[in-house]
């Protein structure tokens, strides 16, 4: 579920599929690293190396490159490298310190993940449900009405169109002679 919580925190990041979201982002990147999602930590060292959403913390941009390098993330271990050349050697002390305490966690409710990309997945249908009502009703609205053509199988001739339909007048219990009259109606002696 680690690879689902880290889809998530990129969907938020990019807008795809709901709005977009830094801090949810970051809420899923976190629980995806815990797990030890090389890619989750890695986006998360991007962000403390650059200060997106976070505050800039080279420190824990190490911890991070450093943990996903070890998980096996490709580019990681050479983007700490390249990081550790511009901290201190009290920051990468610092770092190193970090990282050796870190321990992965097994999310505990992975129900939690499914409420989530359920909640994304809700929030996407939605979105193209209004866009198509939206453009449905825009189609409605903008198109005068078309006169509906018959098939020539199913035209009634022309002749026939013209003619009146007989219509017989309505029948009360006064017109009607007495012995079609109900006898438990009827108020008569016999």
């Amino acid at each position: 579920h680690a690879n689902a919580q880290n889809s998530l925190g990129v969907s938020y990041v990019l807008g795809r599929g709901t709005e977009k979201n830094l801090n949810k982002a970051m809420e899923w990147y976190k629980r995806s690293a815990a797990q030890g999602n090389e890619t989750a930590m890695n986006n998360l060292a991007h962000w403390y190396e650059t200060g997106k959403n976070v505050q800039l913390d080279l420190a824990e941009a190490y911890k991070w490159y450093n943990l996903a390098a070890a998980a096996g993330h490709k580019s990681a271990g050479n983007t700490r490298d390249k990081l550790e050349k511009l901290m201190s050697p009290e920051q990468i002390a610092e770092a190193q310190q970090r990282s050796l305490n870190w321990k992965a966690v097994k999310e505990p409710n992975q129900l939690t993940t499914l409420n989530g990309l359920l909640s994304v997945m809700t929030l996407k249908l939605s979105k193209e449900f209004q866009e198509k009502n939206t453009q449905i009703e825009q189609l409605v609205n903008s198109a005068p009405p078309e006169p509906v053509a018959m098939e020539k199988n199913h035209q009634q001739p022309e002749d026939t169109l013209s003619q009146e339909i007989p219509t017989q007048e309505a029948t009360t219990l006064d017109t009607l002679p007495p012995d079609k009259v109900n006898p438990a109606t009827s108020t008569g002696t016999e």
